[in-house]
């Protein structure tokens, strides 16, 4: 029977995100991200994000996310490709 304890289950998860990595959400284009946290660990995929302006947690399914550097969105309204960037 194969290991699927919570450690296990996380280790194998391809994108591991800490507090504050700044991201985007492939169901929500052209807005960054920060990631906040894991759900819980009855769903490891799940995670909540805030939308970079906002203070709404939106849970997301973590293959859903990919890295963003700070470089690439607007600090004020989190619109990627934003002219105030």
């Amino acid at each position: 029977m194969p290991d699927r304890s919570y450690e296990t289950v996380m280790a194998g998860l391809a994108q591991v995100f800490a507090r504050g990595d700044h991201v985007t959400v492939e169901s929500m284009g052209g807005v960054a991200f920060w990631y906040v946290h894991d759900c819980d660990t009855n769903h490891p995929d799940c995670v909540i994000v805030v939308m970079v302006g906002d203070d709404v947690g939106h849970h997301k399914q973590r293959d859903e996310l990919k890295p963003l550097d700070e470089g690439e969105f607007c600090g004020s309204c989190g619109q990627i490709g934003c002219a105030h960037g």
